[in-house]
């Protein structure tokens, strides 16, 4: 019985010895892609930081990379870049969400648009066969709070528009964060 036990104990050990390299070798990155759509119409709200006319836009998408799964967002903002190569900068505040998995886990990562040297800039905008228009922005910036210990990202928001009205939009690009 006793060797019965040692046998068993020695295979758990083994197969343990096997997985540590996978455990101790789990990623404390992740570099996701991202894609998406505005789910909402931008409204104020309390994750912003104070401020004349300052909404809430929320988003939500796929994410594929270190972790596969979705995210959602909240982005605060005030006015955009009417013109082309005009930059705002990015307000601290709102918040994101990423979910899926990782290797074998579970992994679920948040935190807010952090303070620095974030912008919102209008690169193009054209004009569509509808008799509508796009605008084209990039946002850049610092991603922190919540359970990561920092992050960036780069994403490309696109505004489907007719006249002067916003009626859809939609976002691509990447994150990094560190956890």
């Amino acid at each position: 019985m006793h060797r019965v036990r040692f046998v068993a104990a020695a295979a758990m050990a083994a197969a343990f010895a096997a997985l540590t390299p996978v455990l101790a070798g789990a990623s404390s990155a992740a570099s996701e892609r991202l894609a998406g759509v505005e789910t909402g119409v931008p409204a104020a709200s309390s994750e912003c930081p104070s401020g004349a006319n300052l909404v809430l836009s929320p988003f939500a998408g796929g994410a594929t990379g270190s972790i596969n799964g979705s995210w959602s967002t909240g982005a605060c903002h005030g006015n955009i870049p009417s013109s082309i190569g005009q930059s705002v900068p990015l307000l601290p505040g709102g918040s994101f969400n990423i979910s899926g998995i990782a290797g074998f886990s579970g992994v679920s990562l948040h935190g807010q648009f952090g303070p620095g040297n974030g912008s919102i800039t209008l690169v193009r905008t054209t004009s569509t066969w509808w008799g509508g228009n796009t605008q084209v922005f990039s946002i850049a910036g610092p991603l922190t709070g919540g359970n990561i210990s920092g992050g960036t990202m780069s994403i490309t928001l696109t505004h489907y528009r007719f006249g002067t009205q916003t009626i859809e939009a939609s976002i691509t690009g990447s994150v990094t964060l560190s956890y």
